[in-house]
């Protein structure tokens, strides 16, 4: 299981560059970019400074580090499906051609 996170933590930054690469002509990146900057900030704020979610004790920090890193994780995930998904329906709808039917 520790693998399983290990791995998941150290390819974020690749699904995150990936997902910028796939997303980059699209008309709406930037605010896109921009939306999601601000609300890794308000992960970052809410889990490391507020006790909105009770972590236990926590003595070191590292529960909240781990929740902090597990929570940008999922994120990227998330955009990186978003990414997918967005560039599967930009082909599909350039592959579609009506007068071929």
């Amino acid at each position: 299981m520790e693998t399983f996170f290990s791995l998941f933590f150290l390819s974020s930054p690749i699904l995150w560059v990936f997902s910028l690469i796939i997303l980059k002509d699209w008309k709406h990146f930037w605010k896109f970019l921009f939306a999601n900057l601000f609300i890794l900030a308000c992960y970052y704020y809410i889990i490391l400074y507020t006790r909105l979610i009770d972590l236990g004790h926590d003595e070191y920090g590292l529960v909240a580090i781990g929740a902090f890193l597990f929570t940008i994780s999922i994120h990227v995930l998330l955009g990186f499906l978003f990414a997918m998904t967005y560039k599967f329906r930009k082909a599909s709808s350039h592959s579609f051609n009506p007068e071929d039917s």
